[in-house]
């Protein structure tokens, strides 16, 4: 399995879709700060595969959707060998409780759905990859913190593992097949000696009669064969002499049904009739045409009925506007009086005020100072005003100002709007005066609407006219398609009845006069019906002589059948001939194989029973474990072999591995070969020798695996962190090589130093709307 593209929704800290492509990617690393998604990415992978992640496992899903989402979806694209697959699942929370619903999964291979439902879906990924959710977890994606449970995992577990890993269940049913064989083998034994026993009654006189019988057989079949285009012959000439008599007969019917049309002596009359009457009505038509173009010409060279009206309309107009203008100008001259009366009003209050004010200049003095203001007299600050002093000869004054300022402004706004109204008349005067400027003397105008109506009335009665005409031409013209039609069918009926007598070379047709052609037709017919009769008694006395001389040739084709017992039964000669010839040599055949047969049998009889002997040698083999047990131990010999490869790189020669009953142990080369289990190692000397151990897995299962699993890809979550420099070095070198071997190799780092040499790195970094991801090539 290699995943190819895998996109998320409302997964993890994926709270928005977010797209992964592993295209053409071979080695990489997943980097970014503590949670911004690194180890999400691979649950993805292992949730689109298996419906379960490892930090949750089992169906315990709910975790993974985004908090504040009601749903996630995950969908991953992933090569099986060549063939792309597509897996997709949805998980949403229950309405109740803190659990989610798994149901909604797909998985696709080109276009055509495998499987849908979650369980049906998982069931055929683990078929397609040849493991299960352990499985892959322990030998593909090695889960943070998970990374050295094969290293630690017990005998029996790593054993169970390896046995999955490599079909090695294969044996068992191999030993099932072999019983089956070996069943087999012993009911074909007993079948052979039962045929045996019954080819024993064929002999060798009865192959010779059944020789004899077939060289009979020959014989006929060259003289049927011989005799046959004999027969066929005087068959071909009595068919024809049949057929030329039904020919004839054919022909007789044929001249007798010539019949022309019931109306066809009408035909030109009414022909005649219409020609004349078109060329009546197109005349009238004309002339109907004539007079409606001269009374449009006389209504053309006329001023419009609308025009004229709208010249009466302003004249009538015109005369009204001054009639109010003259009121208007009445209205302005009497405003105007009244402005130049006020005007006179306002100046003797202004006079009057003044003279109020000198008067009492005290008083008026006294009513414009304020306390706390400066006096403008002595320009000291007034502390105290004394009392009010009472004006009365003021306050008159003022008061009648005020009416006389307040009469004026009105009578002046009268004044500007009587103006204004008759600037308005004057304009609008003018208007209509150019609106009629074109128009004939007003007293004119109602002669001429009367001459434009007479007109249109003249216009209207010719357009009448030429409709009623065109009518009558409409009326004709259909009466000449009528008769056209009728034209149409005479010339299609002497047509088809020249067609139906077309072998006896009747008259060419002229087709554009019907009735003419029916005529030379039918005139043809009754001379050529006189001839027919004694061709027809001549072809019937030949057909006759032929039919006797061939029922001749049969009975003597019959009797040589029987006296080989060969039965035609209707049938043609010589398929009697050669059915009879190929049952004899069938029966011959059917002898001479069972007599092969017999020799066949007995030869066959010899190797069955030596594949009985091996089946049931290799049913007593694998009736055990012993040879499944032979295979685990070859299988993890091989194993510490390619993880001491490994290590070998890793730990620069330091550390191997051995195994002691199937546990495992490391030995210190470096302290003199000291050995110590696998579970004193520290946390950086574990994962080394888990590394070593994890990539060494997945070789032997690609090597060993007999129909199982096959492991393209292998992701490792941390770990690194616990490793120096150096080491660092060496565990960037391996990873490279294993990529440039065609195996996907990915990690999940938080070490700089490792991340910068992979060629390619999956940035990820946290966001306030979810996780982001950013693709960095070397």
């Amino acid at each position: 399995m290699r995943p190819e593209r895998l996109t998320m929704r409302g997964f993890g800290v994926f709270s928005r879709e977010i797209e992964v492509d592993f295209s053409g990617v071979d080695v990489f690393a997943l980097t970014g700060p503590t949670g911004s998604g690194k180890t999400t990415v691979l649950d993805g992978i292992c949730f689109a595969l298996f419906g379960s992640v490892p930090r949750h496992g089992g169906r315990d899903v709910a975790p993974i959707i985004t908090q504040g989402l009601n749903e996630a979806a995950v969908a991953l694209e992933f090569l099986v060998g060549e063939q792309k697959h597509t897996v997709a699942r949805l998980v949403r929370k229950n309405p109740k409780g803190k659990t989610a619903n798994t149901d909604e999964a797909t998985l696709e291979r080109d276009g055509l759905v495998l499987a849908t439902g979650a369980d049906a879906v998982t069931a055929e990924v683990k078929t397609l990859l040849g493991l299960d959710f352990e499985q892959f977890t322990t030998c593909v994606l090695l889960p943070q913190g998970d990374f050295q449970r094969f290293l630690h995992d017990k005998p029996a577990d790593r054993q169970n593992l390896l046995s999955a890993l490599l079909d090695l269940g294969i044996y068992e049913r191999i030993g099932q097949a072999a019983g089956e064989r070996r069943s087999l083998a012993e009911g074909r034994l007993q079948e052979i000696d039962l045929m045996l026993g019954g080819l024993g009654e064929i002999t060798s006189e009865v192959e010779e009669d059944a020789r004899r019988r077939v060289s009979l057989l020959e014989d006929l079949l060259k003289w049927v064969e011989a005799t046959q285009p004999k027969l066929d012959q005087l068959e071909a000439e009595q068919r024809q002499a049949a057929a030329e008599a039904d020919q004839l007969d054919q022909w007789r019917q044929a001249l007798a049904g010539l019949s022309p049309p019931p109306d066809l002596e009408t035909l030109s009359a009414d022909r005649a009739e219409v020609i004349e009457e078109l060329a009546q009505v197109q005349s009238r038509l004309t002339t109907a045409e004539e007079a409606l173009a001269t009374t449009e010409a006389v209504l053309a060279g006329l001023p419009a009925a609308k025009q004229l009206t709208q010249w009466q309309q302003g004249w009538t107009a015109i005369r009204s506007q001054r009639l109010d203008l003259t009121t208007a100008s009445t209205q302005l001259e009497k405003a105007r009086k009244l402005v130049a009366r006020t005007a006179e009003t306002l100046e003797r209050a202004r006079e009057a005020s003044l003279a109020a004010a000198e008067l009492h200049r005290v008083a008026h003095l006294r009513a414009g100072l304020q306390e706390g203001a400066s006096c403008p007299v002595c320009e000291q600050v007034i502390s105290r005003l004394p009392a009010s002093v009472k004006t009365p000869e003021i306050e008159e004054t003022r008061r009648e100002l005020e009416m006389a300022e307040g009469g004026h402004r009105q009578a002046t706004q009268d004044a500007i709007a009587a103006e204004k109204n008759v600037l308005l008349l004057e304009e609008r005067i003018v208007g209509l005066e150019r609106q009629v400027s074109e128009s004939p003397p007003e007293d004119e105008l109602e002669d001429r609407l009367a001459g434009v109506e007479s007109a249109v009335l003249a216009r209207d009665h010719a357009r009448q006219s030429l409709e009623q005409v065109k009518q009558e031409v409409a009326i004709v013209d259909n009466r000449r398609l009528a008769l056209a039609d009728r034209e149409r069918q005479a010339r299609l009926s002497v047509q088809a009845a020249r067609d139906r007598v077309a072998g006896m070379q009747p008259p060419a047709l002229d087709l554009d006069d019907p009735v003419q052609d029916w005529k030379s037709l039918v005139t043809w017919a009754e001379a050529t019906g006189q001839g027919l009769e004694s061709s027809r008694e001549a072809a019937a006395k030949k057909q006759s002589e032929l039919t006797a001389r061939l029922q001749q040739k049969l009975k003597e084709m019959d009797a040589r059948l029987a006296a080989s017992m060969v039965t035609s039964a209707g049938r043609p000669y010589r398929d009697s001939a050669v059915d009879a010839l190929t049952a004899a040599r069938s029966l011959l055949g059917q002898i001479e194989q069972a007599r092969a047969q017999a020799t066949a049998l007995e030869k066959e009889r010899g190797g069955v029973a030596a594949d009985q002997a091996v089946a049931a040698l290799l049913v007593k083999h694998l009736r055990n474990d012993t040879f499944r047990k032979w295979v685990l131990d070859e299988v993890f010999a091989a194993l510490v072999v390619g993880a001491n490869q490994n290590l070998d790189d890793l730990t620069r020669g330091q550390y191997s591995l051995d195994m002691s009953g199937r546990e495992f142990e490391v030995i210190d080369n470096f302290s003199a070969g000291n050995r110590r289990s696998v579970k004193t190692l520290s946390g950086g000397e574990t994962f080394l020798v888990s590394l070593a151990l994890a990539l060494a897995l997945a070789d032997q299962v690609a090597e060993a695996s007999v129909g199982g699993a096959q492991i393209d890809a292998i992701f490792l979550d941390e770990g690194f962190g616990t490793l120096d420099g150096d080491t660092l070095e060496v565990v960037a070198t391996v990873i490279a090589e294993l990529g440039a071997s065609g195996k996907m190799v990915g990690i999940v780092t938080h070490v700089p130093e490792l991340a910068e040499q992979m060629p390619v790195r999956y940035q990820l970094a946290k966001g306030h709307g979810g996780a982001t991801l950013e693709v960095i090539k070397a």
